[in-house]
Formats: structure tokens, C-alpha cells, sequence
């Protein structure tokens, strides 16, 4: 009994996706494009953007020179401090002073 409920439910249900896939290749299909989805035409003008584009194009404010500056600062007191742990660890003794922490 399950079995044969069982197998109904899906003779149903590939029915009805059969009809369902039929409808929407029938749609596509159809001649009249505008008619088959019910656009209809409006007046709504385009956005402008260009208060977006204006906003966009500026860079903020301090970064025009600032920010690449301090990168390139910051690298090189990374490598100057690289350098000096190599050259501790190579010869402590040679080295004068505290030791680069």
C-alpha cells in the first residue's frame, strides 16, 4: 500500500513539474514579449550619479601624500631593525651597545 502511495505522490508531482516546464517553455516561446511578462512602460527618469562620482573620485583628505610615505617609513624601520637583529645574532660581541629587541 505505502508503495503504491508512494508511487503516485511522484507520478503527481512529475505531472505536475511536466506542466509546470511546458507553461514556462510556452511562455518563452511566445511571440509578444512584452505581452507574455505585463511590462508596461514608465516615465521614471535615469539616476544621477554624478554627486557619487564627484564624491568618489577625491581622495580623503591627508592621504594625497601622507599615506605611501608613511609606508615606505615604516618598511624601511623594519628592514633597518631585520638587519640589526641579523647582524647581533651573527656576532653578539661585535655588537655595542643594548641589543636590538
Amino acid at each position: 500500500m505505502r508503495v503504491v502511495l508512494f508511487l503516485l505522490t511522484m507520478m503527481l508531482a512529475a505531472t505536475g513539474i511536466r506542466a509546470a516546464y511546458d507553461k514556462v517553455t510556452q511562455d518563452i516561446v511566445a511571440p509578444n514579449p512584452s505581452a507574455r511578462l505585463d511590462f508596461h512602460a514608465t516615465s521614471v527618469a535615469a539616476p544621477d550619479f554624478s554627486a557619487v562620482n564627484n564624491l568618489i573620485a577625491k581622495p580623503l583628505p591627508g592621504t594625497q601624500d601622507g599615506f605611501a610615505s608613511n609606508i615606505a617609513t615604516q618598511n624601511q624601520q623594519f628592514n633597518n631593525r631585520m638587519e640589526d637583529l641579523r647582524n647581533y645574532a651573527r656576532n653578539p660581541a661585535g655588537w655595542h651597545g643594548a641589543p636590538p629587541h
